[in-house]
């Protein structure tokens, strides 16, 4: 006698987490098969249905379902908000393909493909990502990354209701005149309020000095310092009982998190690293900057990241920075400059504004009539979006700038507060939305759209892959001990 066909099972929880956990449909089919096998031999099913097995391709069938679903379910989800808040970044990945050879025929490739992932602010959900068109002479990439967060504006119906923009620091993000900010500005036809992320620009003076006194890194093989280039092998160094205490500056806001390149030079000064001299004195000297100034900003940038917050940072790197030795200040101050996108007076006037000081306010208030020049409402139009010169020496925010009228903007927040709500702030501090100074929201969206971009072939298909993972971590978390099943 034949044994039936397989009956037809539905898979669909077997195929979302093969998804969430990136298996492929044939070994998650397999592992189903082995399960039933498993139930047989244990008695749980009867041996007449040894004939039970999972079916691969049935659960493509289903994979494909449940992104389009996960789709279909955001779309309906999100129809109607307005995006007050975006977050764009971009990473060049290795990407699942098919790529045609001579004849026509399609062969699987893994091929390097740029991908700019945009998140919704400030709950940092996923929200699209998308594959840069090549520009058309002369425009610029930044051009294209502009134009397709203004079509997914539109998209959304946000192209009024926009706000924030957040991204890096990147000369394509930045650039005042040819950066994706500036080109999206002129699209929407009015200045949005830029948040760079601070973190990034709080690497860039180590990296700087580093460079400065150790040596200059290379792409392909890293640090190249006799210093940094130990870094690599750090942990195998053994431990170092009598190393030197190097005094930590300020205490550090309390968090549960360490980092990478500041942390190893941490790490290898309590290390039989076998440096002396001079490669001894460097290494003390990044020692010291990591402990008095990046970790310090790190750990108050992380705690402390509201847009108000933003100002208050640089107050507190330039402090700390008057600390170091002069060849420090000097490698350092550069890129310290040119960082301190929180300077720009449209963000100091927005810190001011929530400040628990009467003067502070004052100061503010002031400065915006003053700039509205007896207009009941202020002037959203797109300004060249350069940063003041910072005074180094500033012990309080209205001092961080020097104020020259040309060079004063209104934040995009208060432009449509009339006359009489701007004098409440005198009063009452401005409350400001709650988003973010850094942009690590966008980076975990970035690394889900590589995974995706490991996993399957297209992007509407990346796009259903991200989505019906979010939505099975909404749906059950990942158990990793008796105690969270017992919570669930």
């Amino acid at each position: 006698m034949q044994p039936p066909p397989p009956p037809n099972v539905s898979s669909d929880a077997l195929d979302i987490e093969g998804i969430r956990f990136d298996v492929p449909p044939t070994a998650a089919a397999s592992l189903a098969s082995g399960f039933l096998q498993d139930l047989i031999a244990d008695g749980h099913l009867s041996p007449d249905m040894s004939y039970l097995v999972c079916n691969p391709n049935k659960l493509r069938r289903a994979r494909q379902d449940a992104m389009v679903s996960a789709r279909d379910l955001d779309q309906g989800t999100h129809q109607g908000t307005k995006i007050v808040g975006l977050g764009y970044d971009g990473r060049k990945d290795k990407t699942r393909a098919m790529v045609p050879d001579s004849y026509g025929k399609l062969y699987p490739r893994l091929i390097r493909e740029e991908h700019a992932s945009v998140t919704e602010e400030p709950s940092g959900r996923y929200l699209w990502h998308f594959v840069p068109e090549d520009p058309v002479p002369p425009e610029k990439t930044a051009f294209k990354v502009a134009q397709a967060l203004y079509d997914l504006l539109v998209t959304y119906d946000s192209t009024d209701s926009l706000i924030v923009l957040q991204g890096d620091s990147t000369r394509a993000n930045t650039g005042w005149k040819g950066g994706t900010h500036a080109h999206l500005e002129k699209m929407l036809g009015r200045k949005l309020f830029w948040s760079i992320c601070v973190l990034h620009t709080n690497e860039l003076p180590l990296r700087h000095l580093i460079t400065s006194i150790d040596g200059p890194t290379s792409s392909d093989t890293g640090f190249t310092g006799p210093v940094c280039s130990l870094l690599s092998s750090v942990n195998e160094m053994q431990y170092n009982a009598e190393f030197r205490v190097v005094p930590g500056g300020e205490d550090l806001t309390e968090i549960p998190e360490w980092l990478t390149t500041a942390q190893s030079l941490v790490y290898m000064w309590t290390r039989k690293h076998g440096l002396t001299g001079k490669e001894l004195n460097t290494l003390e000297i990044l020692v010291k900057y990591c402990l008095q100034v990046y970790f310090k900003l790190y750990y108050d940038i992380k705690v402390h990241h509201r847009l108000e917050d933003g100002p208050k940072h640089i107050l507190t790197q330039l402090r700390v920075m008057r600390s170091q030795p002069k060849k420090v200040q000097t490698a350092v101050t550069f890129n310290v400059r040119t960082g301190a996108w929180f300077a720009h007076s449209e963000c100091v006037l927005l810190s001011l504004m929530a400040s628990q000081s009467e003067d502070d306010r004052r100061f503010a208030v002031t400065q915006i009539l003053k700039l509205r020049a007896g207009e009941e409402y202020g002037d959203t139009s797109v300004r060249p979006r350069i940063t003041p010169k910072l005074n180094l020496s500033a012990t309080s925010l209205q001092t961080l700038i020097s104020w020259q009228p040309s060079q004063v903007h209104e934040p995009a927040f208060t432009c449509s507060l009339s006359g009489d709500q701007i004098q409440e702030i005198l009063v009452k501090p401005y409350e400001v939305p709650e988003l973010s100074i850094h942009t690590q929201s966008t980076e975990r969206v970035v690394k889900q759209v590589t995974e995706a971009a490991a996993a399957v072939v297209g992007q509407q298909d990346r796009d259903g892959f991200i989505r019906a993972r979010a939505h099975h971590r909404e749906t059950i978390p990942c158990f990793r001990s008796k105690k969270d099943m017992d919570t669930f």
